[in-house]
């Protein structure tokens, strides 16, 4: 008898211990399906290239607010900027902070981006140090005179250029309320190295910065450089680079009057091949306006 309920004893165990595994199989599907329901929308790929990206709809708030938070939890702020950009289908115009993730949230976004797309989410923050990592100062000098003509600039980009043929504009155009070539200062918007210098038949006189973390600042249509420009020359942020002018559209070295005098501002950065792709800058201008250098002039 007592054999007999030993082995009642073992069976019970055995089914106790079968349904324990079957609930935790079930579990462990059942949380794998949350996950793939509310995980975070995929990145496209070769993401640099997709022209939404290009396009970087990335207001001034939103990088804000990503630091601030990512100060507050300890989290590196380009990376979470990152995923909110990847979570809100990489469009960020209209975030603000009150639309940051959960900690929790973050957590298990970054995580499935790290996972399941690693080379996109990688080339993502880099993209974005390179962008935003070195960034310092508006790239015009404002007058300390109270008073004195400034600036203005639209998001122009995609916009249609018809000089050499039809193509889109790849940049942001500050354009001087006083219609004058030598008034305005250009400066460094980051720390750098003078990587191309000289005319450009599109471009005039313009001047080329790479920053530390890869991105290529590019200044174009000045009416002078500032002497202690050269190719190979390590500049400050906030440094004098030029004036602007309206120099360029012209194969002719030095040819100026073929527009108003505005400064032509790209942001380049280059792929794994070398090559350089272009993104907008405006958002980038706006998030730096209130930073700018005062100059006597």
């Amino acid at each position: 008898m007592s054999d007999c309920r030993e082995q009642h004893r073992s069976l019970f165990c055995y089914e106790i211990c079968l349904l324990i595994l079957c609930a935790a199989v079930l579990l462990t599907l059942g949380m794998e399906q949350m996950i793939l329901t509310v995980r975070p929308p995929a990145l496209p790929e070769p993401i640099l290239e997709q022209a939404q990206v290009r396009s970087l709809q990335i207001a001034p708030e939103a990088v804000l607010a990503a630091r601030e938070w990512a100060e507050q939890e300890n989290f590196d702020w380009i990376t979470v900027l990152a995923v909110c950009y990847g979570r809100n289908e990489l469009n960020l115009t209209d975030f603000t902070v009150d639309d940051l993730p959960g900690r929790q949230e973050y957590l298990a976004d970054y995580n499935y981006y790290q996972t399941y797309q690693n080379t996109q989410f990688l080339l993502l923050c880099d993209l974005f140090s390179a962008l935003y990592g070195d960034l310092q100062y508006f790239p015009v000098a404002r007058s300390g005179h109270q008073n004195a003509p400034w600036i203005n600039y639209v998001d122009s980009w995609g916009f249609e250029r018809t000089y050499g043929g039809s193509r889109s504009h790849e940049g942001t155009d500050l354009m001087g309320d006083l219609n004058e070539p030598d008034y305005y200062p250009v400066v460094s918007m980051t720390d750098g190295v003078v990587e191309q210098i000289g005319w450009l038949e599109k471009g005039g006189w313009r001047i080329g910065i790479r920053s530390r973390n890869g991105g290529y600042f590019y200044y174009a249509h000045l009416s002078r450089y500032d002497p202690d420009m050269k190719k190979g020359v390590s500049v400050k942020a906030g440094q004098l680079l030029g004036f602007m002018g309206n120099t360029g559209y012209s194969k002719v070295e030095g040819t100026s009057g073929n527009f108003d005098v505005h400064l032509h501002m790209g942001i380049y950065i280059s792929d794994s091949t070398g090559k350089e792709i272009s993104f907008n800058p405006y958002w980038i201008m706006k998030l730096t306006e209130n930073r700018t250098i005062t100059a006597d002039y």
